[in-house]
This record gives structure tokens, C-alpha cells and sequence, in this order.
């Protein structure tokens, strides 16, 4: 599983490029990942790999943590998250004005992200350090600075707007969460390879 688990990385981190490349009239620095899947059929289903390409690779490292029970059901929490974000769109964020009053599926679509996003800062603590090098111990916080890096540009969307001449910069935000994801997934699968 191991291995499905890192082809599944490999597959999310390419649809992910893709999307940005077909999307790319949209701002990566002020809006989400999942906005691009409102754009066009392509990016929908792009967008559906990448999501559900995360879920199985979360899947992968919850079968190669089965002996840890926090992780597993975080892991299964991420999974579920992820897969729910695949399959409920969100609704389209005006950077300007910021709130947008959310449809059924852009609820569902919030909540699954966030309990995707905490699921796995849990199982980042949960599966603690990989390793035994001098950089091993920080291996858990990777997901957690990644959320962070998001909530800090969702909260000073102004104030950070105004200083970069944007809206918003929430769009960095997630893609740095993202790219912890990516690289925590990757981390702990190789070290069960």
C-alpha cells in the first residue's frame, strides 16, 4: 500500500501542476485550489484527481500507521475530508469583498477542508518523528505550519493585501498547507517503503 500511497503523491502533485497551467487565468495568490474546479470540466476533473489522489495516499499511510490509533482515525478524517472536497464544490470567493454566503455543497465542501487540513495536523503529531536525523523531530509539524501559514493569511487578508497591492493572499496560504500535505504524506510513506 505503501507504494500506491507514494503513486498517489506523485498523481496529486501532477494534477495539482496541471490545474494551475489550465487555470491559469486565475490568480494563484488570491484564490483556493478549489476554485479552479469552477472554471471548466477540465479543471473539475483535475481537480476531483487531486483531491481524491490525497485521500488515498492519506489512506496509505493510515494502513502503514494501523498500530497507532489517534493516527488512524485522523487519517481516516483527512481521507474522508479530502474525498468530500472532491465531490462538493465550492462556491466561487470574491477577493474584493471577501464573505460570500456559502450553497449546501460549498458548506460541505468548507467543512470537509477543514476537517481534512486538522486531520492530518493531529495525525502529523500522532505519527511523531521519522527518522533519527537532526531534522527528524520537526517532521510532525510540517502539516501544522501549513495550516498555520493559511489562518495567518486568512486573518491579515487586509493588512497583507494592502501590502503586497491585492485583495487577498489567502491563495499563498493554502498552497503552502498544500505543499506541507504533499510533503508530509511523502515523508512518512517513504520511511514505511
Amino acid at each position: 500500500m505503501t507504494v500506491v500511497g507514494l503513486v498517489a503523491v506523485g498523481l496529486a502533485t501532477l494534477a495539482l501542476i496541471v490545474l494551475h497551467v489550465v487555470g491559469r487565468s486565475l490568480s494563484a495568490v488570491q484564490r483556493t485550489i478549489s476554485e479552479y474546479a469552477l472554471i471548466g470540466p477540465v479543471p473539475r476533473v483535475l481537480f476531483g484527481v487531486f483531491a481524491l489522489s490525497l485521500a488515498l495516499s492519506g489512506l496509505a499511510v493510515l494502513v502503514a500507521e494501523i498500530d497507532r490509533p489517534v493516527a488512524v482515525v485522523a487519517l481516516a478524517v483527512f481521507a474522508l475530508g479530502t474525498t468530500a472536497v472532491a465531490f462538493f464544490p465550492t462556491d466561487e470567493i470574491d477577493p474584493e469583498a471577501g464573505d460570500v454566503e456559502l450553497s449546501r455543497d460549498g458548506r460541505i465542501h468548507t467543512v470537509g477542508a477543514f476537517a481534512a487540513f486538522l486531520g492530518l495536523v493531529v495525525a502529523g503529531f500522532a505519527v511523531g518523528p521519522i527518522g533519527t536525523g537532526p531534522l527528524s523531530a520537526l517532521v510532525p509539524f510540517v502539516p501544522l505550519l501549513g495550516v498555520l501559514a493559511f489562518v495567518v493569511t486568512l486573518a491579515a487578508r487586509r493588512p497583507l493585501g494592502r501590502l503586497t497591492g491585492v485583495a487577498s493572499v489567502h491563495g499563498i496560504g493554502e498552497r503552502i498547507l498544500v505543499v506541507g500535505q504533499l510533503g508530509w504524506l511523502a515523508i512518512v510513506l517513504v520511511a514505511h517503503a
